[in-house]
């Protein structure tokens, strides 16, 4: 009896052990640098609420950890604007740890915000907003969303348009996540950012498009020599 209980209690530890593995965690990055300072979270399953209070002009910045491979969570964000500025605009945008090979056929230089050590995501890292997956993106403030996670390979939904998001206003954004890069145990990916990013535009200029297609084709064509000589 002694000795089944031993096993059961180590079975038990071995179980706990793997779920606090695997447990999504999301803290402030650079918190004293961040525009949030107002911030909690919960996990329901694969729901993520997350509560931000925004009282400075700037960006934030959360780090999430912990995701399950292959997983499409549903992000609830619910913002309060007190920063004393009305927001025309709000973007989320994906940022994964530098120094993959995808890294390669991300656009140069990097926006200015990206924090060291992290780089724009690309369709290539496996990391997106749960692209296909047919999770809502929606806005409570905003009317109009415009995505990127093909072509200007990034990952990035910019709301905007239809009211302004006033100073004492609230939001409530839905949207999804996902990341696809999870190789024997070890986060690929992780940890990555949300950078958020209200007021700042981040939809390419038409001649920089053109730029980056005429890139991409040409990323495209040496990987396609490199496979052919392999």
């Amino acid at each position: 009896m002694k000795k089944f209980k031993s096993i059961l209690m180590a079975a038990m530890i071995l179980a706990l052990a793997a779920g606090s593995a695997n447990a999504v965690t999301l803290t402030l990055f650079d918190p004293a640098n961040s525009a949030i300072t107002g911030f909690s979270y919960s996990v329901s399953g694969t729901t993520i609420d997350i509560y931000e209070n925004w009282t400075k002009v700037g960006f934030g910045f959360v780090k999430f950890e912990g995701l399950e491979d292959e997983v499409n969570y549903t992000i609830i964000k619910h913002i309060t604007n007190n920063t004393g500025v009305d927001w025309i605009s709000f973007t989320n945008e994906l940022l994964d740890p530098l120094g993959q090979n995808e890294d390669v056929i991300d656009p140069q230089p990097y926006p200015y915000y990206v924090p060291a050590g992290f780089s724009t995501s690309n369709d290539d890292d496996g990391l997106s907003f749960a692209q296909g997956a047919g999770i809502p993106r929606t806005s409570t403030a905003f009317s109009s969303l415009y995505v990127d996670e093909l072509f200007h390979v990034r990952d990035f939904l910019e709301f905007s348009a239809g009211a302004v998001l006033g100073s004492g206003g609230t939001d409530l954004m839905n949207f999804g996540l996902r990341d696809n890069n999870v190789v024997a145990g070890a986060f690929i990916n992780q940890p990555f950012l949300l950078a958020q990013l209200p007021n700042e535009r981040v939809i390419p200029e038409p001649a920089t498009l053109i730029l980056l297609g005429t890139g991409l084709a040409g990323a495209g064509f040496i990987r396609r020599r490199r496979r052919a000589t392999k």
